[in-house]
């Protein structure tokens, strides 16, 4: 298994390339509000990014490096035992999901609408305007 120390070095490398838009992040199975997971595939590699948020436990990050669908690499960080990972993660996945979102693209794009001299949104249909 890759040391935690290695994890961390390609987390914060794997940070730096996402955030410079270079990571293609897929979002990954089983998402919903308590459970997200964002993955990459790369040839024989996956690396996947799970947060969860049990209701009877610490939220947790879980970081995963997979070589031919087997585990290579595992670290998983709550917010009080290891805080300086848990940001980490965080800042990561939140990176992925501005990628798999498209969050950003969409602010900017609400943003220059707020600035145009023009209204915002389209306009109501009336019950004349229906064709029938």
């Amino acid at each position: 298994m890759i040391e935690v120390d290695k994890i961390k070095e390609i987390g914060e490398r794997l940070l730096e390339k996402s955030k410079s838009g270079n990571v293609n992040w897929k979002r990954g199975d089983n998402f919903t509000d308590d459970y997200q997971t964002f993955a990459v595939e790369e040839s024989s590699l996956r690396i996947m990014l799970s947060f969860a948020s049990p209701r009877a436990a610490d939220d947790y990050f879980n970081f995963r490096i997979h070589y031919r669908n087997n585990c290579i690499g595992s670290i998983t960080a709550t917010e009080n035992e290891l805080p300086a990972l848990w940001l980490l993660l965080h800042s990561l996945h939140e990176d992925a999901r501005r990628v798999v979102t498209g969050w950003d693209v969409g602010l900017a794009e609400l943003e220059k609408a707020l600035d145009e001299d023009r209204p915002l949104g389209r306009e109501s249909v009336s019950e004349d305007d229906i064709p029938f």
